[in-house]
């Protein structure tokens, strides 16, 4: 975090910036991260408004509980989080982090595949997680698989491009960490 506490700026003062009305608008940017942004953007708000707050709410609470190692607490919340819209993968992905910190590995696999089965957006954080998960699993060809389909979006996060720059680190591509990184927004973070 820019403000020298040593944490992840996820869980330290992105946490206090967030507001409803900010997390709202986050989650619409994020939502437009489709073929067609501006219609995918402007539908998924619409119609989904108040879900997507609750889902966005219950998210940042799953997040500072993972902050505090509380990954138990957090692993109830993604789960009551991913039962609102399936288009929205943040919850899924974090839970997916949260079952592999406790040890189910094989629990965390399934349910990024499935968050990425049924989201119709791009998502290269859970990409890139699912191909981390499969590579603790041995299971190296399908998690270079997962990682080149990561590498290939654009992030629509900051979280996302780390993780999918930890996912390269992983499988030593420094170059295309280099290369990941410069060609997002997110280069000079």
């Amino acid at each position: 975090c820019p403000c020298g506490s040593g944490k992840k700026y996820k869980f330290c003062c992105y946490q206090k910036q967030q507001s409803s009305s900010s997390i709202l608008e986050n989650a619409k940017y994020w939502a437009g991260n489709a073929d067609d942004p501006k219609t995918r953007r402007e539908a998924f708000a619409a119609t989904n408004e108040e879900q997507l707050l609750e889902a966005t709410n219950l998210n940042r609470l799953g997040v500072s509980l993972m902050a505090a190692a509380e990954y138990e607490a957090a692993i109830h919340i993604f789960r009551k989080a991913t039962t609102f819209l399936p288009d929205y993968y943040s919850p899924a992905n974090n839970l997916a982090v949260c079952l592999y910190a406790v040890g189910k590995l094989s629990e965390a696999i399934r349910i990024q595949r499935k968050s990425l089965d049924v989201s119709t957006l791009e998502n290269p954080f859970g990409l890139a997680n699912l191909a981390l998960l499969l590579y603790c699993e041995d299971q190296q060809s399908e998690a270079l698989d997962c990682l080149e389909k990561a590498r290939k979006l654009k992030p629509p996060s900051l979280d996302a491009c780390v993780k999918v720059c930890e996912a390269l680190a992983r499988v030593m591509r420094h170059r295309d960490i280099l290369d990941y990184a410069d060609a997002s927004n997110y280069a000079n973070q």
